[in-house]
């Protein structure tokens, strides 16, 4: 058995397609075809990849020896992918290893992971949760989404995060339609030490309309701030100002 048959058939016998198994290596479907029609072979990197996918050593996998230990080694790889499947997708898809480890499914958890539910360095999914995170709903150091929380967040509707940028933000520097932050930076409405908006309250407070105290959260009401914006800004989200509201006092 060549070596194009070999990794045809470890391919197969993980269920793979060779577009996935291009995922894997990062490399395209056709690339992987013209190895196994024996067209190309790979190089060296690619060749220590494809060993710890299948769990195999290279002198199996180039010459079709066994070593000693048969055809199985001992790399610190595991991986988990159910049986069941969801629009193409299993279920679960877990990979922990040494190097790059994908992870594509319904719940995926890998070093890169993409799927409904994800987990990892990088991670994309409608609930999405990692260092640099993409998603409707993501947690991350760096966080994109819908709905976003980490370190940096940037989330189209609602942004939390040391530095956070949104349609509604809050953070220590909060740039959004509204604002509530050490520094606020609100379109509409901004709250914080420093603010900065159409509707501005803060120690230091910069807009249209104003509210500067040294104590801002004692001295003004909820029933002030909500009158205030039924006064001033009467089209204001109000799901937004109704949270920001919560900040003040009864």
């Amino acid at each position: 058995m060549n070596f194009n048959e070999r990794l045809t058939r470890l391919r197969k016998k993980n269920g793979w397609s060779q577009e996935e198994l291009g995922f894997r290596l990062d490399v395209s479907r056709q690339t992987v075809s013209k190895w196994e029609n024996g067209d190309t072979s790979p190089e060296l990197k690619k060749l220590i990849l494809l060993g710890d996918l299948f769990h195999v050593s290279l002198d199996y996998l180039i010459k079709g020896i066994e070593t000693e230990a048969g055809t199985s080694r001992e790399s610190g790889f595991f991986e988990y992918k159910s049986s069941r499947t969801l629009w193409g997708l299993p279920l679960v898809h877990v990979v922990k290893g040494p190097g790059l480890t994908r992870a594509k499914g319904i719940v995926a958890v890998g070093k890169v992971s993409v799927g409904i539910i994800s987990l990892g360095v990088v991670s994309v999914g409608v609930v999405s949760l990692g260092l640099l995170s993409l998603g409707v709903l993501s947690l991350g150091v760096f966080a994109l989404g819908l709905m976003s929380a980490g370190t940096f967040a940037l989330g189209s509707a609602a942004a939390v995060g040391a530095l956070a940028w949104g349609d509604f933000a809050v953070g220590a520097l909060a740039s959004g339609d509204y604002a509530l932050g050490a520094v606020a930076l609100g379109k509409n409405i901004a709250i914080g030490d420093y603010a900065r908006g159409f509707l501005a309250i803060g120690r230091e407070a910069h807009g249209s309309v104003t509210v500067m105290d040294g104590e801002i959260f004692s001295s003004l009401s909820r029933q002030d701030f909500l009158g205030l914006v039924r006064t001033h800004l009467p089209n204001a989200n109000r799901f937004a100002v109704k949270l920001m509201s919560l900040v003040f006092p009864q």
